[in-house]
């Protein structure tokens, strides 16, 4: 089958193409769509999409918005490969602390593994370069709540919601993981997730070093004994 390219343009670099350069990328294609967020996607098959959006950022004397690629899990039918524009600026933080931009996965060089058919226990894990405070923990936590409380479980574009979000986040140092019942919905509504993170990242002015969808637990923070209850926290 053949791989389909589509496009993601978070909501902070439509804010940076000002109204009228928003309203050009909408105007480009009649297959874009919006996520609840404001993030807009299309099919973009030969980066016109991509090409554009730069083109109007740097005719505002913007700098080019970085390109992060991650493809849907392999459980889903279908080959498509997200190609996601963050800021600049945001790309420049992480740069600060590797030379590398945001690892998303699965990604296109991933082989399909296990994890990503056990929607009923699939993980999500993030890491981050410096160590989060108690209040950045707890100002994610509520974020993941508010996204499941406004967008996971109602679902997207038709698809139906996750059917639950775990007790709490776990967390260490410089990590943090949460498991999602994922069985009744579709890839639409898990980019939202990433799109959740992504926003709190870039508004905060964290950097992330990965985010991982359907992760292999192997590492530390999935048997910590720290943790952050969601339930408890007001999605405000």
């Amino acid at each position: 089958m053949r791989r389909q390219l589509w496009t993601i343009v978070v909501p902070a670099v439509m804010e940076e193409l000002g109204s009228i350069g928003a309203a050009r990328v909408s105007g480009l294609d009649s297959h874009i769509k919006y996520y609840p967020d404001g993030a807009v996607c299309t099919p973009d098959p030969d980066k016109s999409i991509v090409d554009h959006v730069n083109s109007l950022l740097q005719a505002k004397g913007e700098c080019p918005a970085a390109n992060l690629v991650f493809r849907q899990l392999s459980c889903f039918d279908g080959e498509i490969v997200y190609q996601v524009l963050v800021p600049h600026r945001y790309a420049r933080s992480v740069f600060k602390f590797d030379e590398s931009v945001v690892c998303l996965s699965p990604g296109i060089g991933e082989f399909p593994r296990e994890e990503e058919y056990d929607l009923g226990h699939l993980g999500l894990y993030l890491k981050f370069f410096p160590r989060l405070s108690s209040d950045q923990l707890e100002d994610l936590a509520r974020t993941l709540w508010r996204w499941y409380l406004e967008i996971g479980q109602k679902g997207v574009w038709a698809e139906p919601g996750i059917s639950g979000i775990g007790p709490a986040l776990l967390y260490t140092d410089i990590e943090a993981a949460i498991s999602l019942d994922a069985t009744r919905t579709g890839q639409n509504t898990l980019n939202t997730l990433y799109l959740a993170v992504f926003d709190w990242a870039i508004d905060r002015r964290i950097p992330l070093d990965e985010i991982r969808l359907a992760a292999i637990r192997d590492t530390a923070v999935w048997s910590s004994k720290t943790f952050i209850p969601l339930a408890g926290l007001k999605a405000i």
